[in-house]
């Protein structure tokens, strides 16, 4: 997960793709949070976010999907993601 704004870059280890799975560590990691920092979250459209209204819920925030195979949505956890990628392959 990371924060738009700050580039406050979250990451957690899963055992799997499975939705409950994805859905906890995300509830666990957003819960510490002070609740009127967070206003939107936005998804990418697989399976893995099926809890996605459950964290809607838990939080009191709109939520949000990219559009299919475009990669303008989601900019910046792309470069994030590659950002982790060189950081990881220098070790």
């Amino acid at each position: 997960m990371t924060d738009r704004i700050t580039l406050i870059t979250m990451m957690e280890k899963l055992g799997s793709k499975n939705a409950y799975e994805v859905y906890e560590k995300m509830k666990s990691r957003l819960t510490n949070f002070n609740s009127s920092w967070i206003k939107t979250i936005t998804y990418d459209n697989r399976k893995k976010f099926a809890y996605h209204h459950k964290i809607a819920r838990g939080l009191n925030v709109k939520t949000y999907f990219t559009r299919s195979y475009t990669f303008k949505d989601k900019g910046t956890i792309e470069n994030r993601t590659g950002v982790n990628k060189r950081f990881c392959l220098r070790k």
